[in-house]
């Protein structure tokens, strides 16, 4: 067992009296801005929150722990900050009324479960708000109905497809491009009933997730298919359970 020792601090890079910090499923609540966890060696999320009048200050900070105690964190709170991005249809969409909306969805992964959903307007251009550092999954979930399949996600110049998105204040646009033509898998399972479904996932283990996964009902005779609907299939590393 280790030491997480550390400090909130604020905007202004001052310590951050009366802020809660978490470090996994432990929590303290620091008189003067410090704290001291306890823990195992591996990777860590430090989490942290504090009042400022009326404005919620958050912070988030990934720690590895090997082999000895670490000393000297500094975990800095910021204000709710805003993300900009933009939702592409590789074909562009068709004219006229889209049967399905087109909404963006941006998940908490710790911590708290926060969302924030939001429409890009025509052109595909979209705003979050209130949004506060941390972990996130972003989805379009109303898509995965249509014949668009997720293709990439970059946060600037970064592939953040199969990567944990950590946000902050100031990140570059999130760029989320959607592309029609995906395939079909069909099989038949011994013993499938009409009750048992047939899951679709990448065998890579930092892309199984819910955006890239698909899933099929099997019928009376156990044949079963997934289509495109919520599944990434122009990829050659899948593996079906």
């Amino acid at each position: 067992v280790y030491h997480v020792r550390g400090v909130v601090v604020g905007p202004d890079g001052e310590p951050v009296p009366e802020a809660d910090v978490d470090l996994g499923d432990a929590s303290r609540h620091t008189a003067d801005g410090t704290f001291d966890f306890e823990s195992v060696d591996g990777e860590w999320q430090l989490q942290a929150r504090a009042q400022d009048g009326d404005t919620d200050l958050r912070g988030y900070q990934t720690v590895h722990l090997a082999g000895h105690d670490l000393d000297g964190v500094k975990l800095w709170l910021e204000p709710p900050f805003s993300i900009h991005g933009r939702l592409l249809f590789d074909p562009p969409l068709p004219g006229g009324k889209y049967p399905y909306q087109k909404t963006v969805t941006l998940s908490a992964l710790e911590g708290a479960r926060r969302r924030r959903v939001t429409e890009p307007d025509e052109d595909g251009n979209f705003t979050i708000n209130s949004v506060y550092p941390g972990v996130y999954d972003v989805s379009t979930p109303t898509l995965f109905f249509s014949r668009y399949y997720l293709d990439s996600m970059r946060l600037g110049s970064q592939d953040v497809l199969g990567a944990d998105l950590v946000l902050r204040s100031g990140v570059q646009p999130l760029e989320i491009r959607l592309k029609a033509g995906g395939g079909m898998v069909r099989g038949h399972v011994e013993g499938c009933t009409e009750e048992t479904i047939v899951v679709l996932v990448p065998m890579e283990p930092a892309l199984r997730r819910a955006q890239l996964s698909g899933y099929g009902w099997c019928d009376a005779s156990g044949h079963y298919e997934i289509d495109r609907k919520s599944t990434r299939l122009n990829s050659s590393h899948l593996g079906i359970s």
